[in-house]
């Protein structure tokens, strides 16, 4: 076992704070999960699923509904054959599917995206820091209000519940950070102003 590249993530820093033992076992050592030998649910995998969705629709402009169910099928027919896993998986599809139409209904109804003009998805950022490290990102939309050009980063969240994020939301490291990405790799004219 070797130690991993000097890398610095968000997902990282939430990792090591909420668990030092599985920081050391996923980033460190760099062990993780085998693809395919278990089933794709819960909630981190219905959060990526959603965030692979909205990334074809502000990324590609493509249906994200497609998308989404595009994924939960091919979740299914790798799984055909264990019938508690097509289960598993259904279950997932039908509340990702529900959340997302409450996402795309709730933009259509408070003209959400009206206002915004998108000008990057899924940007990848890092910089040299001077300990070594590298310091790692990726902007799920970058875009601009039409209305008053405040420039803006955007990352979506999928939670169990609308309150207990927002508890921790003002000492939470992944705005700062990629604010700070922002800065380093952009040039002035180009920064953002701040994050939703």
């Amino acid at each position: 076992m070797t130690q991993a590249d000097p890398t610095i993530s968000n997902s990282e820093i939430q990792t090591c704070k909420t668990c030092r033992r599985q920081w050391m076992l996923a980033y460190y050592y760099r062990m993780g999960h085998e693809e395919g030998k278990f089933v794709p649910t819960g909630p981190m995998h219905i959060g990526i699923a959603l965030h692979e969705a909205l990334e074809a629709k502000y990324g590609h402009n493509e249906d994200p509904i497609r998308v989404l169910l595009d994924i939960y099928n091919y979740h299914e027919k790798q799984w055909e054959e264990t019938e508690s896993a097509v289960e598993a998986i259904k279950k997932d599809r039908e509340l990702a599917h529900i959340m997302l139409l409450g996402y795309l209904q709730w933009i259509e109804e408070e003209g959400v995206d009206s206002q915004i003009e998108i000008t990057g998805a899924e940007e990848q950022a890092s910089t040299q820091l001077t300990n070594g490290y590298t310091l790692v990102g990726k902007l799920d939309v970058r875009g601009v209000n039409t209305q008053n050009r405040f420039k803006f980063f955007l990352d979506h969240k999928t939670v169990g519940d609308l309150v207990t994020p927002t508890k921790g939301m003002d000492i939470n490291e992944q705005f700062p950070t990629y604010g700070l990405l922002d800065r380093l790799t952009k040039k002035e004219d180009e920064h953002c102003d701040g994050g939703y």
